[in-house]
């Protein structure tokens, strides 16, 4: 039977295939959590946990969901999945899924497909981002080889919803007798490479409240205070950022959550009172910067197909982070110099500070969300 590549994460299902001479089997794994958003009423007594029965009882309605939104072709045509197989249950004793496991433990759909012969290449290509999330990934893993000599993890993402795998030659470069030779914890696929995690540096780090604390910092400095307070921002990020990566702080995003809208909203209060100088404006550009790196190392961790060695990962992912920090705070310093803020007497700063507060407020009411 197929497995996950690895210990479950949040926000991510699995699909597992086998590439063999006469078939391709397949595997798409879930916990209950996602699986609701697929079929909502799958707890169908209202009991709190969900059986094999129920499970069972909405397989062909996920078979249908992932037929029309998980695509395979094999040398370049379109295939189906194959037949489906009874549900694997992740209970060895069959016994129904309590609703605290729910978020971990992950019921499986297997599928059988008859070929002709081992296909020499294999796509997939992922659309349940609708359903599933914006934020949804997919871990696939290739198998192919005596013994799966080949296993190789690829993570679909909203962004990079496909990925083409060439079978021959995964196992031309496989050494004799090498077992999982791509699947070892320190690698990361050559596809999921460094552009990849550029990119999700950067988008990870252009969110609304991002831009807001910049503001913050921003709005009563001038150049030369402007440019410090982005420096020491940036050191603070990295600072934290870098550990956070590494060895996993135990930081719950909820709290990371209130923490950014308490830094939001500090950084509204402390512009209305513009007198209190750049002593202020250092400390809230070292705060929002140590709890931003808090932020990026999780968002990191989360991302990584092997959250447990994120090395490969950690120097493009962080040089993406600097990319959009440095670029939003120069836009932003620009924008600032043009409108006037910094000049004696003007009134928006006080007027940007008021928005930055009533937003910092409201990202404080709702941050459990």
């Amino acid at each position: 039977m197929l497995q996950p590549v690895q210990a479950h994460q949040p926000d991510t299902s699995y699909l597992n295939l086998r590439i063999g001479d006469t078939e391709v089997q397949s595997a798409y794994l879930c916990d209950v959590t996602t699986l609701q958003r697929i079929v909502p009423d799958l707890d169908a007594n209202h009991d709190g946990s969900i059986s094999r029965d129920e499970g069972e009882g909405c397989r062909q309605v996920v078979v249908d969901y992932l037929q029309r939104h998980l695509f395979l072709d094999l040398d370049g045509d379109t295939a189906t999945w194959g037949e489906s197989k009874p549900l694997s249950w992740p209970n060895p004793d069959l016994s129904p899924i309590a609703r605290a496991d729910w978020h971990q433990l992950l019921i499986q759909f297997p599928f059988q497909l008859a070929v002709q012969h081992r296909p020499k290449q294999v796509q997939v290509t992922c659309d349940l981002f609708i359903e599933l999330g914006t934020n949804h990934k997919m871990i696939t893993e290739f198998r192919a080889g005596e013994g799966d000599l080949v296993r190789h993890p690829v993570v679909c993402t909203l962004d990079e919803p496909d990925y083409l795998f060439d079978v021959d030659s995964a196992l031309a470069h496989a050494p004799g007798g090498a077992k999982a030779i791509l699947a070892q914890p320190a690698a990361v696929s050559s596809e999921q490479n460094w552009r990849s995690f550029v990119r999700s540096g950067i988008r990870q780090s252009l969110t609304p409240s991002v831009f807001l604390t910049l503001l913050s910092i921003l709005v009563p400095a001038g150049w030369r205070a402007a440019g410090r307070s982005l420096g020491i921002l940036f050191a603070s990020q990295l600072l934290t950022a870098v550990p956070a990566s590494l060895l996993g702080l135990p930081v719950a995003f909820p709290v990371l959550q209130t923490a950014i809208a308490l830094v939001v909203l500090t950084g509204g209060l402390a512009n209305l009172w513009p007198s209190l100088g750049g002593n202020l404006a250092r400390r809230l550009a070292m705060l929002s910067g140590m709890v931003y790196g808090l932020a990026f190392g999780a968002g990191l961790r989360e991302i990584c197909l092997v959250p447990q060695r994120p090395v490969d990962a950690l120097l493009p992912y962080q040089a993406g982070v600097t990319i959009a920090l440095l670029a939003a705070g120069g836009i932003l310093t620009v924008i600032l110099q043009a409108l006037g803020t910094w000049k004696p007497g003007s009134v928006l700063p006080r007027v940007l500070a008021l928005a930055v507060l009533g937003v910092g407020l409201a990202l404080l009411a709702r941050p459990y969300q």
